[in-house]
């Protein structure tokens, strides 16, 4: 049997004859996207649910980037839009005070800026004193641990399957507290 060719190189770069693989960065190297302390920069984005009567929400996911706390997730009826996510950012802010900082992708919902335009969503953080941020064009990684809490909220909605509007508001209040 002929040895593969990573087992190969895993073992010639053990005794020392060849590097590891130079063409790749190490991981040391990278700079995590984080801040180090709680409630200082949240990350919005939604993403469409499909409940059982074929009617699709939209379920606004906020996070805070330290700890991952979901600050105030909610479901609404309408496409993803800046009122309702100006509702989202209204109710977390009466609960948890203003965030410095708040990183979005560039929907329109949550950043008209870059289109020239300014919405709900920049006149409230403007008027809390929160600097928003948005990712840059074409790397859908900066929101990552956003992206990746949809999955786990998803799959608990699913697990759940809720019937109507009040089943996912009730079912997401539930997810936070826990």
């Amino acid at each position: 049997m002929v040895p593969s060719i990573a087992t190969i190189a895993r073992l010639l770069s053990g005794v020392g004859h060849v590097d590891r693989n130079p063409r790749k960065r190490q991981k040391s190297s990278y700079l995590p996207f984080v801040r180090s302390t709680a409630m200082t920069l949240w990350q919005l984005d939604a993403f469409e649910y499909r409940i059982s009567e074929g009617k699709v929400l939209t379920v606004y996911q906020l996070l805070d980037d330290a700890t991952r706390y979901d600050v105030g997730s909610w479901a609404n009826q309408q496409h993803e839009n800046s009122h309702d996510a100006h509702d989202v950012l209204a109710r977390a802010n009466t609960c948890h005070g203003a965030p410095k900082e708040l990183l979005s992708d560039n929907s329109k919902a949550f950043n008209q800026l870059r289109g020239g335009g300014i919405g709900a969503v920049e006149v409230f953080l403007a008027s809390k004193g929160t600097m928003p941020i948005s990712g840059m064009l074409g790397r859908p990684t900066t929101p990552g641990k956003n992206e990746r809490s949809h999955q786990t909220l998803r799959r608990f909605l699913e697990a759940n399957k809720p019937q109507d509007l009040t089943g996912p508001r009730r079912l997401i209040t539930r997810y936070r507290e826990h």
